[in-house]
């Protein structure tokens, strides 16, 4: 039952990831006018419903998997799902239908969702058999989603000190999506690549710094704008982020565990984004530096560059693993009770040739509106976005056409 919630978890962000995407692409194409509300509409979808319905419904997946122990409740998590989900489509709705700022009650039921899921799973984090490494990573980043989310609705009934907003963003990305990231990164690429994690304990530091960063930076945020506190919480994150990119790097080249390591599919979305990631820290910080808190242009590229680059092709690398193999474990179970046999591996699923052609179209695209943007190219902008969004949406039919097999 767990691992049919997590797919459903899953099959909504992708369907979140196509209405973002296409929402995007409409918009930078002028098609669309680009409100301020739209775009509101277009952050929220992006952030709350493909982001964060991708990592509530991969930690519904792992953490049992990690903790060695059953999931707290399995009707809690279900109705997390419904209120999460029915709450996300109003307050999309709400933006782009009635340009309202204040979407009190569809906000309230996103938030009760995230406090189901955080305390179950936070409860079967206390439930756990072992002590894996990255299970702090998970748990901070459940604190990190629920402090998010209660600032979220508190902006939404008037509160707006300082520059809570951009406090709020830096939370949740960072608190939040970055953190939770780090660690499952950590557990899962090394399985991807055959090869045993290199130099542990620097994990520790990384999480240490990492949280101590962004701590800072929220505090700077809020209390002093872009003072010192903030510059130097900036620079602390991003050298937790090299650090991450460092061991990942020296993970790569260790030796495998076996004599011909299998090429992995999903490692390679995955060393594009820790790329992507050390170049968004580099652009976030460069920015706390600049004049007037950011230097111009920065602002659309650092997004975009954390975004897509970073988060949407980590997720697709994360996608190419959890979903064929949840769909595997439900077909292998379904038909041991008939007395068949399912395929010999969930990689038989899908088709590398196409996870390949996915690959190369989205980083094509990540490297092509980067440029785009940064040099005010509008069409290579566009183009480039057209081809993120291709990318999306043969991703998207493939994942989904996996799910349906469950």
């Amino acid at each position: 039952m767990t691992k049919k919630i997590s797919l459903n978890f899953l099959g909504m962000a992708i369907v979140y990831f196509l209405v973002a995407a296409v929402l995007g692409t409409l918009m930078l194409a002028g098609i669309v006018t680009p409100t301020k509300m739209l775009k509101t509409a277009h952050t929220h979808i992006a952030l709350l419903g493909f982001v964060s319905a991708t990592i509530i419904g991969t930690m519904y997946q792992q953490v049992p998997t990690l903790t060695a122990a059953d999931l707290h409740s399995k009707k809690m998590a279900r109705a997390s799902f419904w209120l999460f989900n029915v709450g996300v489509v109003a307050m999309f709705l709400t933006f782009v239908f009635t340009a309202s700022s204040a979407p009190v009650l569809s906000a309230s039921l996103v938030m009760l969702g995230i406090l189901l899921f955080a305390y179950n799973i936070l409860m079967t984090l206390m439930d756990r058999k072992g002590t894996a490494q990255v299970l702090k990573f998970y748990g901070a980043a459940v604190f990190y989603f629920v402090l998010a989310s209660i600032i979220g609705v508190s902006m939404l009934l008037g509160y707006s000190k300082g520059m809570i907003i951009t406090a709020h963003t830096h939370l949740a990305l960072l608190g939040f999506v970055s953190i939770i990231i780090i660690g499952a990164m950590a557990w899962m690429f090394p399985m991807m690549v055959m090869r045993d994690l290199q130099k542990p304990k620097l994990l520790d530091v990384v999480f240490w710094l990492f949280n101590i960063g962004t701590v800072g930076l929220f505090a700077g945020f809020v209390f002093q704008g872009y003072g010192m506190l903030t510059k130097v919480s900036g620079v602390i994150v991003g050298l937790s982020v090299l650090l991450f990119a460092y061991q990942m790097f020296l993970t790569t080249l260790a030796k495998s565990k076996m004599p011909a390591a299998p090429k992995s599919t999903e490692a390679k979305f995955f060393k594009a984004a820790i790329f992507y990631f050390a170049a968004a820290t580099l652009l976030g910080v460069l920015m706390l530096f600049g004049k007037g808190g950011y230097i111009t242009g920065m602002k659309t590229l650092h997004v975009h560059i954390a975004l897509i680059g970073f988060v949407s092709v980590t997720i697709f690398g994360g996608f190419y693993h959890v979903i064929p193999m949840l769909v595997w474990t439900l077909i292998t179970e379904k038909l041991k009770d008939g007395g068949a046999r399912g395929p010999s591996s969930f990689k038989e699923l899908y088709s590398d040739g196409l996870a390949m052609a996915i690959f190369v179209l989205v980083n094509a695209g990540v490297v092509g509106l980067f440029i785009g943007l940064a040099l005010s190219i509008n069409s290579l902008a566009t183009a480039s976005a057209i081809a993120i969004t291709a990318s999306g949406v043969i991703f998207a039919g493939d994942m989904l056409r996996m799910i349906l097999k469950s």
